[in-house]
C-alpha cells in the first residue's frame, strides 16, 4: 500500500532534461511558461492597457531567450552527451510564440 511519504518523494525529472545545461533548462521553462498565455491571451482582445503592456513585455522576454538559444546555437557540442537540445527548432518556436503575441496585440 503507497503511504503518502513516497508521494512526496516523486521527483520530476523527465529524461531529455536530466543531461541539459541549466541555462538550456531556464530557456525550455521559459518557452513553456509563454505557451499557456497566448491560449488565454485570446479570450479578449487586447482588452486593457495593463494587459497591451504585459503581453509587450512578453515579447521583448522572448526577444531576449532567442537572444540566447541563437548564441547557443554556435557552441559545440559534447559527443558524449546522449540528447542535445535543437536550438534552431527552439528559435523556430520562439518565433511561433512571439508571432501569436503580436497578432493578438494587432488583430487583422
Amino acid at each position: 500500500m503507497p503511504t503518502a511519504s513516497k508521494a512526496r518523494d516523486v521527483n520530476f525529472n523527465p529524461p531529455a532534461l536530466r543531461s541539459t545545461s541549466p541555462r538550456v533548462q531556464i530557456c525550455l521553462t521559459a518557452v513553456m511558461l509563454c505557451i499557456p498565455l497566448l491560449f488565454s491571451a485570446h479570450a479578449g482582445a487586447a482588452g486593457t492597457a495593463s494587459e497591451q503592456a504585459n503581453v509587450e513585455v512578453m515579447i521583448r522576454q522572448l526577444n531576449a531567450l532567442e537572444a540566447v538559444a541563437q548564441r547557443s546555437v554556435d557552441l559545440p557540442q559534447d559527443p558524449a552527451q546522449r540528447y542535445h537540445l535543437d536550438y534552431p527548432r527552439l528559435v523556430s518556436d520562439i518565433a511561433r510564440i512571439r508571432q501569436g503575441l503580436q497578432d493578438y496585440l494587432s488583430p487583422s
